[in-house]
Parts: structure tokens; sequence; C-alpha cells
């Protein structure tokens, strides 16, 4: 699988070295002086417990261009309530496509995919969906693949889990 890490801190760079060991193509988005050392010596891990130390080379880039990707998000109304957001952002366009009001502050959100489109749902309600054409190696940095982040944009966010499900009888091209 191709994997793209933003950020090579201390999860960022666990992260990263766990992917890397199982077997995916993993590429690490870092700047500045961290992605010299990337480039230069690899993504090296001294591992205390184990008393031993790992050294993996995952692909490196400086950036993914910001304009082209999806959003779905959990976000907080004037009136307190919560809702789930499906934002695209094509060509420097940024659209919201879809909201849907949420009981309590957390939700499931899942995306699914096909060759085509992106489905993303709020606790298994549609928000939308996305062509999978305009998440592209030209608006990567040269990486292929899905990318998925989670992050909090202000104050803080639970993640309490993160799941990826192979469809077995899909038909890639």
């Amino acid at each position: 699988m191709k994997i793209l890490v933003y950020g090579c801190g201390v999860i960022g760079s666990y992260l990263t070295h766990v992917l890397c060991r199982a077997g995916n193509d993993v590429t690490v988005c870092a700047r500045g002086k961290t992605k010299k050392k990337l480039e230069k010596y690899g993504l090296r891990i001294k591992h205390k417990l184990q008393k031993s130390k790992t050294v993996d080379y995952p692909k490196v880039i400086e950036k993914a261009d910001e304009n082209e990707h999806y959003e779905i998000a959990i976000r907080k109304r004037s009136d307190g309530s919560c809702e789930a957001v499906l934002r695209l952002n094509i060509g420097g366009i940024k659209h919201i496509q879809n909201t849907v009001p949420l009981n309590g502050s957390s939700a499931a959100l899942t995306i699914e995919g096909d060759n085509f489109n992106y489905t993303f749902k709020a606790n298994g309600t549609p928000l939308g969906t996305g062509q999978t054409k305009y998440i592209s190696s030209e608006v990567s940095g040269g990486f292929t693949g899905a990318m998925i982040g989670l992050y909090a944009v202000k104050g803080e966010a639970e993640f309490k889990g993160f799941s990826l499900k192979y469809n077995e009888n899909a038909v890639y091209n």
C-alpha cells in the first residue's frame, strides 16, 4: 500500500517506521533540516526499551499542494452543536459539498473508494462524493496513492480508532 505521512515528529516518525516495517511504500512530507537529514541518513530511531536502533528509507517530499484535497471533518456550529462537513478543494476552489448535523460531538467518519470516486459518510449518513482523478501525482509532490491525515485545527481532538479495509472484490486496472 502507498501511504503518505505528514510530518516527522515523534508520532510521524514512529508511524513511518511501523508502516515501512510492515512492507508499505511510505512517503514522508518533511521540511528544512528534517527533510535533508531524512534524505541523507534515512529515518533513524533509537528504541530504548528494545535497546536497538533502526533505519528506514521512506521517500521524502517537501509539500503537497494545499489546493487539491478533500476534507471530511467535525466542526462546532455557533449554537454549540456539531456537524460533519465534506469540503472539496480543487484548483484553489474550496466548496462545502454537504453538512450533516450530529447528535453529540463525535462521529464515525467513513471514506469508501473505487477507481473513480470516493464516498464520504458520517455515522453512515452520506455526505457526498469526490472524483479520484483530482487527487493525483501532479498535486502531491510526486506521491501517488491515497493520503489520509488526522488532525485538530484548533484546540484538542481525540482519535479513538483508525481502520483500513480492502474490498477483495475490487477491480484494479
